[in-house]
Order: C-alpha cells, then sequence, then structure tokens
C-alpha cells in the first residue's frame, strides 16, 4: 500500500468526502484527491491530514516502508514488529528529523 492508497483508507474509514476534506485542508478538491492518487503529500500535508482525521502521522506511512526479514524486536505500544538493526538506526533517524520538522512547522 502506498501514502496515497492510506491516505483515501482512512478518510473513508472517518466517513468523509474528499470534498470535505479539501476543504477542511483548505486545498482544492482536485489536489486532495491527486493525494488519494497519485502524488504523494509532503510531509507537514500529511500530518495535517492525520490531525484532521484524529489519527498519528505514522498510520499514514505504515505499509510504506518494509519491514520484512528482519531480526530486532520494537514494541509499538499496539504491534510488535521485527527489524534489523541497520533498518532500525535508519527509522529512529528518520523520526528525529520528522520531529525536528514538524516542530519547526508549528503544526
Amino acid at each position: 500500500m502506498t501514502v496515497c492508497d492510506n491516505i483515501r483508507l482512512a478518510r473513508e474509514q472517518k466517513g468523509f468526502s474528499q470534498l470535505e476534506m479539501a476543504r477542511k485542508m483548505d486545498a482544492k478538491r482536485s489536489t486532495y484527491q491527486n493525494w488519494e492518487k497519485n502524488i504523494e503529500p509532503d510531509l507537514i500535508t500529511i500530518k495535517r491530514i492525520a490531525q484532521i482525521l484524529g489519527i498519528p502521522s505514522y498510520t499514514l506511512l505504515k505499509g510504506v516502508i518494509d519491514f520484512s526479514d528482519a531480526p530486532e524486536q520494537i514494541d509499538t505500544g499496539v504491534h510488535s514488529i521485527t527489524i534489523a538493526e541497520e533498518d532500525y538506526q535508519k527509522i529512529k533517524e528518520g523520526v528525529r528529523i520528522l520531529n525536528e520538522i514538524f516542530s519547526k512547522a508549528q503544526l
């Protein structure tokens, strides 16, 4: 699944139309439709979509990173997944960068 797929599924689960989401995002409907079809939004937009839907941002990102065939376990608080140490370090660095971006955006 892609981020675009996850955005669409999350919106549908919350019962919002694309037009409602576009209005909440202060975006054109066509722009919002592209985020669900084929143009992955930037991380700040992903965070805003997640806030409107009342879900964590990582929910829209899950399924995009492949965690298969890795030996280390991480407790996510909801599920346990197994990943390689090298991948864990990349994710840890990515989270640090995302936190920095989001704190600067003050969303």
